[in-house]
Order: C-alpha cells, then structure tokens, then sequence
C-alpha cells in the first residue's frame, strides 16, 4: 500500500473512533446513585420534629357519684388501667359530714315510728286519707 492510502484509512479510522467516543460520552445513561450499607443493630440517629396534636384511640372521661377533694391520686396521665383499679382517692372529712347530717333524720324518723307504735297510731297513707 501506498502512504497516501495508509494516512486516508488511519484519517478515517480515527474520525470514525472519534465519533464513536463522542456518541457514547453523550448519550450514556448516567443512572440513579445508590448508597448501600452493611445491616447492623444500632441505635436511631435521627431526631424527627412536627407540630401537630397526640389523639388517643380511645379516650374515657370518669366522674365520681360524689364531689369533693381528691387527696391521692394512684396513676399516671397516659398509664392503662384496668376496671375495678384503685384510681384516686376523695377527700374522707367531706363524705363523713354528709354522713352524719343523713344519719340525723334517720335517727328521728326511726324515733317517730317506735313511739307511734308503742301508741298503736299510724300515719294514713296519702291514698287513704279523705279529701
């Protein structure tokens, strides 16, 4: 071969390799970066932090059958409870004076019938009596 014939095919194969490279260089898919890491047991590095509101899923609202001071009070907000629990415990004085001011009229009333009684009287019942 010729020089000149060598120096064309060399021209061309270097064109055409330079084309190549240029096509590749370009058009490549640079794909998505992935990190990947060994499973190990760890503790939590990340700190979250919203605003919002904490709702229950249930949510029970209690009352006593009597007012008063509550004294003591023998669980957390938030802690389970079962029924029948010890909860909290009402002012002792408060109940004992309503007590004794109920037990009064009682002591007359029971009174009242032993000496009617004793007399053979009794009270008419309001169905009976004449009008």
């Amino acid at each position: 071969m010729t020089r000149k014939k060598v120096l064309i095919i060399l021209a061309v194969v270097l064109v055409g390799g330079a084309v190549a490279a240029a096509n590749f260089y370009y058009k490549r898919d640079t794909g998505l970066k992935v990190t990947s890491e060994a499973i190990r047991a760890r503790d939590l590095e990340a700190l979250v932090s919203a605003s919002g509101k904490i709702q229950p899923k249930r949510q029970v609202n209690i009352s006593a059958n009597q007012p008063g001071r509550v004294t003591r009070i023998s669980v957390q907000e938030g802690e389970r409870v079962r029924a029948g629990q010890f909860l909290l415990e009402l002012d002792p004085r408060q109940l004992e004076g309503s007590l004794r001011r109920g037990a009064g009229p009682v002591r007359a009333g029971s009174v009242v019938r032993r000496h009617r009684n004793r007399e053979g009287t009794t009270r008419p019942r309001p169905a009976e009596s004449s009008a």
